[in-house]
């Protein structure tokens, strides 16, 4: 008896499914032949102008002048290119998943009337103006009710489309606040919390030239970069002289300024709106906008935070010699490069022997690893008399070369390099750990 029963509901089932799918293919577009037949064909390079009024109330016209989109009403902005690129792409591709009543008596049942989302978009081609209206979210499917002015029939469509154009004019808008070219930055110069600070590019090298001229952290500047292009406004500020004391704009409490070749742009960062936000512009923009105060918080680091602090700049696999000076002695170590001995390290002088490679690579890495904790005024004897340790390492086939002095004041251990105005202070247990390998080279 179980067994009958479980057959009768199968039967149901399936002939439940048999009559959905019947149902849904005879409400397909007449004479289509596509599975997914169109609902708008227009090439979307034919689109000039998009109206469209969101779930929220808000209607904005955005139009396409001499290949640009601008936002013409209720305002005149620039508008969001990639947004609109994609609302384009949707819109022109949008299909047909079922038609559910060619002559509807009722559009209230399918949240169309009014609908929830409208969209006029006016076209250079035969299309002329068409309109598309879209309701409420289907009970079944990742589908939305819609109807175009061109007949009075409501389909379905994929719900992306009502998620691609249902945008305020805020949405709309370009809110990207500067706008340059990452690769073509040739000079930032950063004043805030006292200090002002340059950095130059050569080629793939930064170089800090402001407060001291010094080599900088690629790092740490193109994360500054990555922030500054994808800065985005949060809101615009209603129209107020941009000078007004209430923004801190005509005393900033920092500026950025990004050149590239001959043009620049500069952003000034004012007052905190509150925890979140700050006020901000670009000075070739009138509009006040406020940003992350996280970005604005990142503009006032010390010049100290652009500075590069590896001590040695050498790959450990690059090196071929390391000199090594300790009280009046001086020892050698070169890696071979005759056929059959090539990569092997071998102590030149004061002894002729070869090197264990597990120690070598020790002594390198300890090197090439060692980073300053902060930079500080150079304590007088740390270039030459008793406890100073001269390394120099050459490397890239013996083009290139550094030369750093170590020694120890006190307690605390110190680094200084010929190309430094300063001595970078050491983490105690690293210099601890170098100095064990270098004795551990000598045995």
């Amino acid at each position: 008896m179980k067994g009958l029963t479980s057959l009768a509901v199968l039967t149901i089932v399936l002939l439940g499914l048999g009559s959905y799918i019947y149902f849904f293919q005879s409400k397909r577009a007449p004479g289509s032949g596509e599975a997914t037949p169109k609902a708008i064909d227009i090439p979307k390079d034919e689109i000039e102008q998009l109206v469209i009024k969101s779930a929220s109330g808000d209607v904005t016209t955005v139009t396409k002048t001499g290949g640009i989109w601008q936002i013409t009403a209720p305002l005149t902005a620039p508008a969001d290119e990639t947004l609109i690129a994609r609302i384009l792409t949707v819109i022109s591709r949008l299909e047909i998943t079922r038609v559910l009543d060619e002559n509807p008596t009722d559009l209230g049942q399918y949240g169309l009337a009014p609908p929830q989302v409208e969209v006029t978009l006016k076209t250079s081609g035969a299309a002329g103006t068409l309109r598309l209206l879209l309701g409420a979210k289907a009970t079944v499917g990742d589908n939305v009710y819609a109807q175009l002015s061109s007949g009075p029939r409501v389909m379905l469509i994929a719900s992306d489309v009502e998620d691609a154009v249902n945008k305020t004019t805020f949405d709309l808008r370009d809110k990207a606040v500067l706008k340059f070219d990452r690769e073509k930055i040739d000079r930032l110069e950063i004043v805030a919390a006292g200090h002002a600070v340059e950095l130059v590019r050569h080629d793939l090298e930064w170089e800090m030239t402001k407060p001291l001229r010094t080599s900088a952290e690629p790092g740490v500047i193109s994360e500054l970069i990555t922030k500054l292009t994808s800065l985005q406004a949060t809101s615009f500020v209603a129209p107020e002289t941009p000078n007004s004391a209430n923004y801190m704009l005509d005393k900033p409490v920092a500026t950025v300024t990004v050149v590239t070749g001959s043009s620049s742009e500069t952003l000034q960062v004012g007052a905190r709106v509150d925890e979140s936000t700050t006020y901000a512009r670009n000075l070739s923009r009138p509009i006040v906008v406020t940003i992350p105060t996280s970005v604005a918080d990142a503009l006032k680091n010390e010049p100290v935070h652009y500075r590069r602090k590896e001590v040695f700049q050498f790959q450990t696999i690059d090196a071929t010699r390391l000199e090594v000076v300790r009280d009046g002695q001086a020892t050698v170590y070169e890696k071979a490069t005759a056929p059959g001995t090539a990569g092997k390290w071998r102590e030149l002088s004061p002894n002729a022997r070869d090197i264990e490679p597990a120690k070598i690579e020790q002594a390198l890495s300890k090197l090439s690893y060692l980073r300053a904790l902060t930079f500080v005024p150079q304590p007088g004897g740390l270039t030459r008399g008793s406890g100073v340790v001269s390394v120099l390492v050459k490397y890239d086939e013996g083009k290139k070369s550094e030369s750093v002095q170590l020694a120890k004041r006190g307690s605390e251990p110190f680094a200084v390099r010929a190309d430094w105005p300063d001595a970078a202070k050491l983490d105690p247990s690293a210099f601890a750990l170098l100095i064990a390998s270098l004795d551990d080279l000598r045995k």
